[in-house]
């Protein structure tokens, strides 16, 4: 049941209180006799594209590549929690100065040719 289905590739297996959990695409919850308990298919508002996922008591924390960090409420009730961070992953420059840090995104390669990713500046400051 965990080792192949179609089109999913496992990401993560962690333990969990009772069992263990495999994050990679959709979600799966097994018991420790290796029955699925729970399979998360969708948070309602969106597919879920999981990197890994733990589970405390009886809700489930998911890192998701589109969503960013889901809390998943007695494995029901799910919310994109918004964390602080740039815009994007693709950072060219980090500097810092009296409690200001600004972040420049773009792209080139060794030999400094345009990898036309696009410019952005994201600025925290005041922990905003």
């Amino acid at each position: 049941m965990f080792s192949y289905i179609p089109g999913v590739y496992n990401k993560s297996f962690d333990p969990s209180e009772n069992g263990f959990t495999i994050a990679g695409g959709l979600i799966r919850c097994f018991n420790n006799n290796g029955s699925l308990k729970t399979a998360i298919y969708s948070y309602g508002w969106g597919v879920p594209h999981s990197y890994q996922a733990i589970t405390d008591n009886s809700d489930i924390w998911i890192a998701d590549i589109s969503s960013g960090l889901v809390k998943g409420e007695k494995m029901s009730e799910f919310n994109a929690l918004t964390l602080p961070g740039p815009v994007s992953n693709n950072a060219i420059n980090i500097t810092s100065n009296n409690g200001k840090t600004i972040i420049c995104g773009g792209a080139y390669d060794a030999s400094w040719n345009n990898l036309w990713r696009p410019m952005y500046l994201s600025i925290y400051e005041n922990n905003r």
